[in-house]
């Protein structure tokens, strides 16, 4: 039987939107939060898969692990068992070229359909936010700021997660150097009312090459003030959603040519008549960490109430520590990712 073989591309986003044209191996070593992100399969691949890595955890790590994990990992210029066949994080043609050269069967969708659902355009055409508009200029955001009469948030389209962000506040000075540095990466621009939220939540899927849409369960989404997120919370008993008003919206992604995993965010948030939804706030054609959270569940915690965080707390950290490269070289994580029981409550420092 075929091995499966994950692995990790958390750099999704820059490489969709041209920030990275390298190697693999290079783009594993662009951001240091990539050190950590690699190891997320070692949370919900099974045991006997294999995960590929530019740095290894040391041995106590897995022997002090009270998880089971794969053991299988790969040095990404280590050959890999014959018939391998590579499991991404979200679609890559770095991936794509390095499995070819390690005779590994890939299969990636047609590029210009997972940049075409990685751009907020594409959600913001299908569900827009009222009140929300396309900039096509930076006059236009300037003209935006002396209008509003609440604050707003332009979206950069091609980043995510809270990244990517300026904001507007009625009476408040432009900062023109800032908003320089932002629109000189020249995507596209969606500027939104910033709304009260009552509740962020994602709904996650797989559509595999047959055209097959799977469900995989319900997230509750917690970020920071400016949207910046924090984590992922899985069997809230409290809330729950209907995922069926996604059915027509999937087989479109499907026919379009799309498969692998998805992530949907919506929300819900105050209005002067109570309450509304925002049924597609992002789409991400990828894996994120409420599949990994979701995941997690089934694997270890069935039918818990879980909540999975990054922090730079390390004492109760779910991932090694430190990382050895191939040539010997230890790497020290600044971040962690950490498993709570129940609903999200930020763990702080001990002093």
């Amino acid at each position: 039987m075929a091995k499966r073989i994950h692995v990790c591309n958390a750099f999704f986003e820059q490489e969709v939107s041209g920030q990275i044209h390298s190697d693999l191996k290079t783009a594993f070593s662009d951001h240091p939060i990539f050190a950590l992100l690699q190891l997320l399969p070692l949370l919900y691949a099974a045991p006997d898969e294999g995960v590929v890595v530019n740095a290894k955890p040391e041995a106590e790590f897995f022997q002090q692990s009270k998880l089971p994990m794969p053991r299988s990992l790969y040095f990404l210029d280590e050959p890999l068992p014959s018939g391998s066949v590579i499991v991404d994080w979200g679609a890559s043609r770095l991936i794509k070229k390095w499995a070819e050269e390690q005779g590994a069967s890939y299969d990636l969708p047609k590029w210009e359909v997972v940049e075409k659902l990685s751009s907020k355009l594409f959600s913001f055409e299908k569900s827009p936010l009222p009140g929300a508009r396309r900039l096509f200029h930076p006059d236009e955001i300037e003209k935006l700021a002396r209008e509003i009469q609440g604050p707003f948030v332009i979206k950069d389209c091609l980043e995510n997660a809270g990244r990517g962000h300026f904001f507007l506040k009625p009476g408040q000075p432009l900062n023109r150097q800032a908003l320089s540095a932002f629109v000189a990466r020249g995507h596209p621009l969606i500027a939104e009312p910033w709304v009260q939220r009552v509740i962020d939540f994602s709904t996650q899927w797989e559509i595999t090459p047959a055209k097959e849409i799977r469900y995989l369960g319900l997230t509750i989404c917690h970020s920071d003030s400016f949207g910046k997120y924090l984590a992922s919370e899985v069997g809230n008993p409290s809330f729950s959603f209907d995922p069926k008003i996604y059915e027509e919206l999937l087989e479109e992604i499907a026919e379009l040519g799309f498969f692998g995993n998805l992530g949907i965010d919506a929300m819900i948030y105050k209005t002067k008549q109570g309450e509304a939804l925002q049924k597609i706030v992002e789409i991400n054609p990828r894996k994120t960490m409420g599949y990994v959270a979701l995941e997690m569940q089934k694997r270890h915690f069935l039918g818990k109430h879980l909540t999975l965080s990054f922090s730079d707390l390390k004492e109760r950290s779910l991932l090694a520590k430190t990382l050895v490269t191939r040539e010997g070289k230890r790497l020290k994580l600044r971040k962690t990712v950490l498993l709570g029981e129940g609903e999200y409550l930020p763990w702080k420092r001990k002093s």
